[in-house]
């Protein structure tokens, strides 16, 4: 096998990249998709979960937990186990009536 002299010379000339494509794809596509970009907030509830437990709970070791709730017009005063206690309007001088 002869090789001829051009066949055996490497073209040593550099390969230019050429990302002029690849350039025009992200200067259009950052700014789209940090537009596009949906921001949520993180919120955290903190939960005081009763533990999981076969027994029934017994209705009379339940402890009373006074809630009180100041309406424009009245003051209503309850139990979150039991419900609603008294209702107090208002009376007609702007005070309530305890």
């Amino acid at each position: 096998m002869v090789r001829s002299r051009k066949a055996g010379r490497r073209n040593l000339e550099t390969a230019e990249l050429n990302i002029t494509a690849f350039m025009n794809l992200m200067v259009i596509l950052v700014p789209f998709l940090l537009i596009t970009a949906v921001f949520s907030r993180l919120t955290v509830l903190e939960l005081n979960l009763p533990g999981s437990s076969s027994e029934p709970v017994d209705p009379q070791d339940q402890t009373f937990q006074l809630e009180i709730i100041v309406r424009e017009d009245r003051i209503e005063v309850g139990d979150r186990n039991q419900g609603l206690l008294g209702i107090y309007p208002n009376t007609d001088a702007g005070g309530y009536d305890y």
